[in-house]
C-alpha cells in the first residue's frame, strides 16, 4: 500500500526573494503588484516524491498524463495499490466547484 497525497499551492508571478545582490545604495527595480497567480497541483508519495511516469516510459494518447493519477500510478507500480489523501481545508472553498478536483472525479467511481 502506497500513500500518495494531494498537494497545491498558489503563488504569483512576482514572487521573489526578499535578499538581493545589489550595489550598495542602489534600490532594487520590482515589479507593482503580484502578478498573475499560478496554481501548481501534484501528487506526492514517499516512494518516489512526485508521482510521474519515469523517464523510460512514453506518454501516448492513449494515456494523456494530464487526464488522471491512477493510470500514471498503475504504470509506476504495477501491482501495488494506492492511498490517496486529499487535504479538505476550508480554503478551497473560494475556487469553484470541481475546478481542480478532475482527478478525484475520475477516482469517484473506485471510492464512492
Amino acid at each position: 500500500l502506497i500513500l500518495v497525497t494531494h498537494d497545491e499551492y498558489i503563488l504569483s508571478a512576482y514572487d521573489e526573494s526578499q535578499s538581493l545582490w545589489i550595489p550598495d545604495g542602489e534600490q532594487p527595480l520590482r515589479k507593482k503588484g503580484n502578478g498573475h497567480s499560478i496554481h501548481v497541483s501534484d501528487f506526492l508519495t514517499d516512494v518516489c516524491g512526485r508521482l510521474a511516469l519515469p523517464d523510460e516510459m512514453q506518454v501516448s494518447d492513449d494515456f494523456p498524463i494530464v487526464e488522471c493519477a491512477i493510470p500514471i500510478f498503475e504504470a509506476r507500480f504495477p501491482g501495488c495499490q494506492a492511498l490517496f489523501a486529499f487535504d479538505n481545508a476550508s480554503s478551497h472553498a473560494t475556487f469553484e466547484p470541481q475546478s481542480w478536483w478532475k482527478t478525484a472525479k475520475d477516482m469517484q467511481n473506485i471510492f464512492w
